[in-house]
């Protein structure tokens, strides 16, 4: 299974039934364009994150390994994911 299928699982079973587990996933070279970097790197993990502009979008994480922190709704009504790989965090999907 790719990264972004089972990102796409874990957003699914989140919006299902209210829950999340964290999890480190493995990134493809392939895959990373599909994740932006978050501009903020907030304290706390609130819907309003997503406000404005909040995504570098020329900035992916690396291949290799990252882990999923956190999934909410926008205020926007987008359910991300939010993912760290190093200090920065991505969000998954975009829009």
């Amino acid at each position: 299974m790719t990264a972004l299928n089972a990102l796409q699982q874990i957003i699914n079973q989140f919006c299902e039934d209210g829950t999340f587990k964290p999890v480190e996933l493995e990134m493809q070279s392939s895959e990373t364009v599909a994740l932006v970097k978050i501009r903020s790197n907030p304290q706390r993990f609130l819907a309003n994150i997503f406000d404005g502009d909040w995504a570098e979008l020329a900035s992916h994480p690396d291949p290799g390994p990252i882990r999923v922190l956190r999934v909410i709704q926008g205020n926007d009504e987008v359910v991300r994911a939010i993912l760290r790989q190093g200090r920065a965090l991505y969000a998954y999907p975009f829009l």
